[in-house]
């Protein structure tokens, strides 16, 4: 089996194009955390698209690669992957949703634990704290 990671490339953001069928929505402050997260990480995770260059999943990857503070440390180029010829809309609508469903949620009381834990235990400011991690 090849698996579409093994072929990462490069691509001009511009040259990619959302899919009119993802039923993810991003909030404004996670958008701004997912900006931080690629300007201070990097790229840990390609774009999928379609050999015609439609997003499967990462179109909120794509759209803040807009940003100048990303965009221009990669030249508008985004790490992208491209599914396996063959697959039909369906399997790509699902590809869509199961990517994002697989992901999680996140929990607010998992998420209490790890701030006290950062702030009482590690000695980490709220200052910290709300930079970076919203």
């Amino acid at each position: 089996m090849k698996n579409p990671i093994d072929s990462v490339k490069w691509i001009d953001r511009k040259s990619l194009n959302p899919n009119n069928y993802n039923p993810n929505n991003v909030a404004p402050l996670e958008l701004e955390l997912l900006k931080q997260s690629i300007k201070n990480c990097g790229w840990t995770q390609p774009i999928v698209i379609r050999k015609n260059r439609e997003i499967v999943d990462g179109y909120h990857r794509w759209l803040v690669s807009a940003d100048p503070d990303i965009g221009e440390a990669t030249k508008y180029k985004v790490p992208c992957v491209i599914m396996a010829e063959g697959s039909s809309i369906a399997d790509q609508m699902a590809a869509t949703v199961t990517h994002n469903r697989a992901r999680g949620s996140h929990h607010v009381l998992k998420m209490a634990d790890m701030v006290r834990s950062l702030k009482d235990t590690h000695g980490v400011s709220e200052d910290w704290i709300k930079e970076n991690l919203g």
